[in-house]
């Protein structure tokens, strides 16, 4: 029979392995451990303890890398020692089952004490499944902390609601080898949390039997202090969205838990169930701890997006300045999740979107409202979102010294590169006295922008015009990124892979600057790598027109900020603030010297 398909294990076969002991042992126990010397000698006395499975037990120790004498430890209760360097409790268990010699794989948690027949139990099933899993308890239940654990089922094996296994916990659970070598072991891409989840809901895909055994009880010493419980939380929701890609099933049947955290209803219910089996203190202290580590969960499934879909090719594999790629990662900083919360009056459905779409299950479009009131609709993914964050939260185009100067003044505005809206927005929200004419050549952006002028009913106050600004007036190629992304350019080299080409409309920037009868008070450039032909292209009389210029550079072969800059310095621009980011691009606020300080020089 191929090792790789599934069976079922008969009486003959386990009197074989017992007549073979001497040679081969049946059962082989793997537990991983790292920094723990007590709580590994606790479960390895317990384990001398235990009832021997038949055909005999070998006990093997993998040492991630700890910094004690776990070879001392391991080998004074006879186990055997296999030292790696530090790779997570994945790479660990990969290690112990590859080298072990049993037919029947159980894994234990250093943490972990079983009972005395707990091991032979779980040998026992495997005669009928492929893979079980022990019945998990609290080894102490005194404090908050441990209740909580147990009662979230953080460390318990995870049932649908008709009792159908969806994953089994490696800290208490037993495989047999051909299933393990069937599925190609544990996935070492997880590194420090949900290679169990992702190694079971793969044995259910290949067809294997899976099941609980309530008689074979392990006692799990529950983390004690929130400290601890925050990193659990942050390494689960970090291997969540690589769980979700790898697994359709996980991300239908999480996602409806992961959008409970915003929903008011289901906190209700969560006090409702903790109040069945705890006082009313109790119970509120437990729904205080679930409130706390929404954070570092939602931080960790933000931080923990994988860069590319496995066995795809990367999606911008073309050269990219580096402050792109950081605009890409923006709401995968714990910054940008903070700063939903402060600068959004929706921030909990905010939130809620980040995650979804973080998870590869959300909505098309989602909707910002900040604080004072204005509407914010963009598609969503990072590379919209990131320059509402750019204008609302970093005010990287330093709009509130600005309006803090000119309260209240009639100002005439440009916005070249204008995206879904963020700068006209925030320059009406800051600025009622302002008017904004705004260019963005990309179709879907501009859609947006359209809808968000009328959203927040400024379509007296902001012009929107379709068309790309450039050195003349002849239609352009656009490289567009994805839909309303704000990396989309008419810079061939900062074209992204995979980007569509859309021949749109042109305009020199003489022309833009022409029709207006007034000095143009503000002006904002951010057009990937157009802005040195803009600025090449415009003529002297245009130019002496703009008071204050707040222009992103970009890193482009053949062009040189430097020299850009001295053709600013040449218009009588002078800079107020510049931000580079490492590299050879950045963002630069400049204004122009008052003519009579130009006469006298």
């Amino acid at each position: 029979m191929d090792a790789a398909t599934p069976r079922t294990l008969t009486g003959s076969r386990r009197m074989a392995s017992a007549a073979g002991a001497a040679t081969r042992p049946a059962v082989s126990l793997v537990i991983p451990t790292y920094n723990r010397p007590e709580t590994l000698r606790r479960l390895l006395s317990a384990v001398g303890r235990s009832e021997p499975p038949v055909g005999g037990l070998e006990v093997i120790v993998v040492d991630d890398g700890s910094a004690h004498d776990t070879a001392e430890i391991a080998g004074s209760f006879g186990a055997r020692h296999i030292r790696q360097q530090n790779a997570g409790p994945a790479a660990a268990r990969e290690r112990g089952w590859r080298a072990a010699a049993g037919e029947s794989i159980v894994f234990l948690d250093d943490d972990c004490v079983p009972a005395p027949d707990a091991i032979r139990r779980l040998a026992d099933a495997l005669e009928t499944v492929d893979g079980v899993g022990a019945r998990v308890l609290p080894l102490s239940g005194d404090d908050i902390v441990s209740e909580f654990v147990h009662l979230e089922g953080l460390v318990g094996h995870g049932l649908a609601g008709d009792g159908r296994i969806r994953w089994l916990v490696t800290a208490a659970v037993a495989f047999r080898r051909s299933a393990l070598e069937h599925v190609g072991g544990f996935d070492l891409g997880f590194r420090a949390a949900g290679e169990d989840v992702d190694l079971t809901l793969r044995l259910l895909e290949a067809g294997h039997h899976l099941r609980l055994e309530p008689a074979a009880v392990v006692y799990h010493d529950h983390c004690k202090g929130l400290g601890n419980l925050s990193k659990i939380y942050f390494r689960r929701g970090r291997a969540a969205p690589r769980l979700s890609l790898k697994h359709a099933i996980y991300r239908t049947d999480t996602m409806r838990s992961v959008g409970g955290y915003l929903v008011p209803r289901e906190w209700a219910r969560q006090y409702r169930g903790y109040r069945l089996g705890a006082s009313r203190g109790r119970s509120l202290g437990f729904l205080a701890l679930r409130a706390a580590l929404t954070l570092p969960y939602a931080t960790g499934i933000a931080m923990g997006q994988p860069r590319q879909r496995p066995g795809t090719a990367c999606a911008n594999s073309s050269p990219r300045p580096a402050r792109r790629r950081s605009i890409s990662s923006l709401t995968s900083e714990l910054g940008r999740l903070l700063d939903s919360v402060v600068i959004f009056r929706n921030w909990p459905a905010v939130l809620r979107d980040i995650v979804l779409q973080r998870l590869g299950w959300s909505q098309r479009d989602m909707l910002a409202i900040t604080r004072r009131g204005t509407r914010i609709h963009c598609r969503n993914q990072g590379l919209s979102r990131a320059p509402i964050y750019q204008v609302f939260a970093d005010d990287d185009y330093g709009l509130v010294d600005y309006a803090a100067v000119h309260q209240g003044e009639q100002l005439t505005v440009i916005d070249i590169g204008a995206h879904v809206g963020s700068f006209a927005l925030a320059v009406c929200e800051l600025l009622p006295g302002a008017s904004v004419t705004s260019y963005e050549p990309s179709p879907t952006s501009v859609e947006y922008l359209r809808r968000n002028v009328e959203a927040n009913g400024l379509s007296e106050r902001v012009r929107t015009i379709a068309k790309a600004v450039g050195g003349g007036s002849e239609p352009v190629v656009l490289y567009e990124a994805s839909d309303a992304s704000c990396v989309s350019s008419t810079t061939a080299w900062l074209a992204p892979a995979g980007a569509v080409q859309r021949t749109v409309e042109s305009v020199s920037f003489d022309d833009v600057i022409g029709p207006s009868q007034d000095d143009i008070d503000l002006l904002k450039v951010d057009c990937e790598g157009a802005e040195y032909e803009i600025v090449r292209g415009g003529s002297p009389s245009s130019w002496r027109r703009v008071r204050r210029l707040v222009i992103e550079h970009h890193a482009v072969p053949g062009e040189s900020w430097s020299e850009l800059r001295r053709s600013l310095a040449d218009l009588g621009f002078r800079v107020l603030k510049e931000r580079p980011d490492g590299t050879a691009s950045g963002l630069v606020i400049l204004e122009r010297r008052d003519p009579l300080l130009e006469g006298s020089q």
